[in-house]
């Protein structure tokens, strides 16, 4: 279980850095994964040591990495390491303030209020935040805002093959989690067998590891990803706090 968890970790913290750090703050993806996959780790320690739900696993949540994408692509106009600091304070100062609250629901007793939540609020939540996840899917593969498919279709016609490739890794990913619902290495197979598959591709149509990053079908981390302080990115104004 462990293993199966965390090789889903693995791939959920590479997509979540992806769709934060997109577009102009593509610089920053190397920062961002590293801290995805500190904070998956240090989280789901903590949790499988001190949950008093036994087999409990604290992970990066879809919604939350919705909500930061957007707003991390509102808050950042240039591709700058002040910018991608300011994020990524953003995304720490969001972790301790959801602790904080979880602490205060737990603490005195009141997380069975949540069950008062009605169905069409939760429903409408996830539809949005589903919505915002397929804005920051597609930016991730064009490399530009959805908004800007109305303005031109150019990125859309030079990106339609990763683009169908995009789709029909979800369609895939969704048809075997609703045929294999009750095995849990379903998910952990099929980003195997992609990952396989890409590989095997490479030298049979003759292309290289770099020419495939150039044209977008690898995420360009650049090099080894090292964890840094936020505030040791870029240079922070006393304003920027």
């Amino acid at each position: 279980a462990g293993g199966t968890v965390g090789v889903v970790m693995i791939v959920y913290s590479l997509s979540f850095a992806a769709v934060i750090f997109s577009g102009p703050l593509k610089i920053g993806l190397a920062q961002g994964l590293a801290a995805a996959l500190v904070g998956a780790a240090v989280a789901g320690g903590i949790y499988a040591v001190f949950s008093s739900i036994k087999g409990a696993i604290a992970a990066p949540d879809t919604p939350v990495i919705a909500v930061l994408g957007i707003a991390a692509t509102l808050g950042a106009a240039a591709g700058t390491e002040r910018a991608v600091s300011l994020v990524l304070l953003a995304v720490a100062f969001t972790t301790v303030l959801v602790a904080l609250f979880g602490l205060l629901l737990g603490s005195f007793r009141v997380g069975n209020l949540m069950r008062f939540v009605p169905y069409p609020v939760a429903g409408g939540f996830l539809m949005a935040s589903g919505l915002l996840l397929i804005g920051g899917g597609y930016r991730v593969v064009v490399g530009r805002s959805m908004s800007d498919l109305w303005a031109t279709f150019v990125p859309l016609l030079d990106q339609l093959l990763p683009l169908a490739g995009a789709i029909i890794f979800a369609i895939a990913m969704f048809v075997i989690r609703i045929r294999f619902r009750g095995s849990p290495v379903a998910t952990p197979l099929l980003f195997a067998a992609s990952l396989i598959a890409g590989q095997v591709a490479l030298p049979i149509l003759g292309v290289t590891a770099a020419a495939a990053t150039a044209d977008g079908w690898f995420l360009a981390v650049g090099g080894s990803a090292h964890f840094h302080w936020p505030w040791h990115l870029g240079g922070l104004a006393p304003d920027d706090w």
